[in-house]
């Protein structure tokens, strides 16, 4: 299945419909937990003044890097028009929410930091060089990708579908790919109001 395919067959239709009311219906449990851990994140990259997240979803993310921090300029990207719709509903005004994927952003979409949420483990292998690209092109100084991780390449049936999830070494693969340097590793699970995530902290060099 090529990326565009999977887009509009697997995340545009129902199926991201149905992802979508899973999340909203634990946003407020998980979002609140999430803060601590953007609060600790943030205070990594002081300098950091603009976010965006690829990927957001209802922007659980979003509320909690708001709520750490509101003085930096906030924006999400989103494929699924029914997220989108929640995604700015919530927001309420307080941050930026738009149409987009990670293949196809915004032209003059720019931050500090860009980051992606259990968003390249959807990605085909065959295409994951061309997504971590667009991202590295889109940050300023920082990014971050949490993910799922696996010491090998396995793909898991997700939700009775093939080719629609991927575990990988994620971060080994952005540092042997691009010009960044590894600021912090970590582990995320339900305490934290993550899914048993693994995250990297990077650098443009």
């Amino acid at each position: 299945m090529n990326k565009h395919k999977q887009l509009s067959e697997i995340w545009k239709k129902n199926f991201g419909d149905e992802y979508t009311d899973r999340k909203l219906v634990v946003h407020k449990s998980e979002g609140t937990s999430r803060e601590q851990f953007w609060h600790d994140l943030l205070s990594m990259v002081s300098g950091v003044k603009s976010v965006v997240e690829i990927g957001c979803n209802a922007g659980m993310n979003l509320e909690a890097i708001y709520k750490a921090n509101q003085k930096l300029e906030i924006t999400g990207v989103e494929p699924n028009k029914y997220a989108l719709g929640k995604a700015i509903e919530i927001s309420n005004g307080r941050y930026k929410v738009t149409d987009g994927n990670v293949f196809d952003l915004p032209p003059d979409l720019k931050a500090d930091m860009i980051f992606t949420c259990t968003v390249l483990i959807h990605i085909s292998p065959k295409d994951l060089m061309s997504a971590m690209h667009r991202i590295y092109d889109a940050a300023n100084n920082v990014i971050l990708i949490m993910e799922y991780y696996w010491p090998t390449l396995k793909e898991i049936e997700y939700r009775g579908l093939k080719s629609a999830l991927w575990k990988q070494d994620y971060g080994a693969t952005f540092l042997q790919n691009f010009d960044v340097e590894l600021i912090e590793t970590g582990y995320l699970d339900a305490r934290d109001g993550f899914d048993r995530t693994t995250w990297w902290l990077f650098s443009k060099d």
